[in-house]
């Protein structure tokens, strides 16, 4: 199957995903993220902050070149995509928190990017230089992909509260299903290119991960943050947008040498966030 047609086919599957998510929402569970708001605020800070902190740190401590380091920085600045909502939805996490999140994320992204790279750059000690991200595709981005299968989804909820109770047990099981079946197909179709990633950019960006999930999850825990609310926390800030980071590198910097680090993120954070999925619906205390 070709790999634009997979591409095309998972932007489908995320907009029914997205759908089905929101059937499961209502105006309420966005309220309780107005009235506990200090799980948005901390996660928007690892996101923002943290996450390009330790994206340096580990450029530093694997002495990556400067062309691998910024390309490790380009992946940590770059928001949380709709497979966050998915894994947070899957694991039984506080959904409404993580869809606000890759919302706001999304919108904050025109500014953060930019500004976090051109900080980071320095820290790096790369020649620093502003990347222009162009907001109208972020705009697009966000509309179609996140916000209008969501708000699809409430107002079926609202307006046709049982039918939604009987599409939601259906549609979310065989839209995940589908979703997991083209990533792999994915992973199959550009199996080479994934192997090179890996070999050039496989240990720091699994340490990136894995310090994401840990750090996240220590600040949850230090907060007080109850259990759905650190699921999505954890999910939230350990889940990049390799797509955007794509984006960044081929069309605006012309750098293919930018994507290794995204490329391994993109399988690692999949994998590794499936086998925590049962382990966080199985175990009340995990995380």
């Amino acid at each position: 199957m070709d790999a634009s047609f997979l591409q095309i086919l998972l932007g489908i599957a995320i907009f029914a995903i997205l759908f089905s998510i929101g059937i499961g929402l209502s105006i309420a569970d966005f309220r309780q993220v107005v009235a506990r708001p200090q799980a948005f605020v901390l996660t928007l800070a690892c996101q923002v902050l943290l996450l390009p902190a330790l994206a340096i740190l580990i450029a530093r401590i694997f002495e990556l070149n400067d062309v691998a380091a910024f390309g490790l920085l380009l992946l940590a600045v770059c928001p949380g995509g709709v497979t966050s909502n998915l894994f947070t939805r899957l694991a039984g996490g506080f959904t409404a928190l993580s869809v606000s999140l890759t919302a706001v994320n999304s919108m904050l992204a025109v500014v953060s990017i930019p500004a976090v790279l051109f900080v980071g750059q320095g820290l790096l000690g790369t020649q620093a230089q502003i990347v222009a991200i162009p907001f109208d595709y972020l705009a697009k981005q966000l509309l179609v992909i996140t916000f209008v299968p969501v708000v699809l989804g409430l107002l079926v909820r609202h307006f046709a509260p049982r039918a939604a109770a009987r599409l939601e047990p259906l549609l979310f099981p065989l839209t995940s299903s589908l979703f997991f079946l083209l990533i792999f197909s994915v992973w199959y179709t550009e199996f080479e290119t994934y192997r090179k990633a890996f070999i050039e950019a496989g240990a720091p960006t699994l340490a990136l991960f894995a310090a994401a999930c840990t750090c996240s999850l220590f600040i949850a825990r230090r907060f007080g943050l109850e259990k759905r609310e650190r699921i999505a926390m954890v999910f939230e800030v350990g889940i990049q947008n390799p797509p955007v980071a794509f984006f960044i590198a081929v069309n605006i910097l012309q750098d293919m040498a930018l994507m290794p680090p995204s490329a391994v993120y993109s399988v690692v954070m999949v994998v590794v966030s499936m086998m925590l999925v049962p382990m966080m619906r199985r175990f009340p205390a995990f995380p």
